[in-house]
């Protein structure tokens, strides 16, 4: 499903893609990280990308949040596009480069974190001291 993804988003570069799978449907990469943003499904991480989804009977709820915030979508089943939705003032960019900022910004936690657990506890606390200080300032 991944390659039928990548090969449809060549064309459809400022769309949502929402492929039914099962009793689901599911998207993959910055597609998944906007259904996180706007309606907190959980991202999946596979071997080389990252998937949300949600059950089918959430359809109608998806595709109404998805037009009132302008984002285009393209539903696919059974590798056919079944539906789209195109809107004149899309804010797909929009929502994915703000994704890309929270990303980038628990990136760089992700880091510090791994950093403090190479530290001894005492160094922590007052690391933890300082940033605090900084913070009610």
């Amino acid at each position: 499903m991944i390659d039928l993804f990548r090969i449809i988003k060549l064309e459809y570069k400022e769309y949502i893609m929402l492929f039914k799978s099962g009793s689901f449907y599911i998207s993959f990469d910055e597609d998944s990280l906007i259904l996180n943003k706007v309606f907190n499904y959980k991202i999946l991480e596979l071997k080389n990308n990252i998937k949300a989804g949600f059950p089918l009977n959430s359809l109608d709820t998806v595709i109404t949040k998805l037009k009132e915030l302008n984002i285009n979508y393209i539903i696919v089943e059974d590798k056919d596009i079944k539906d789209k939705y195109e809107s004149k003032n899309n804010n797909f960019s929009k929502y994915t480069k703000s994704v890309f900022e929270v990303i980038s910004i628990n990136n760089r936690i992700n880091k510090i974190v791994n950093k403090l657990k190479s530290i001894d506890n005492d160094s922590i606390k007052d690391i933890l001291d300082e940033i605090e200080n900084m913070i009610d300032d």
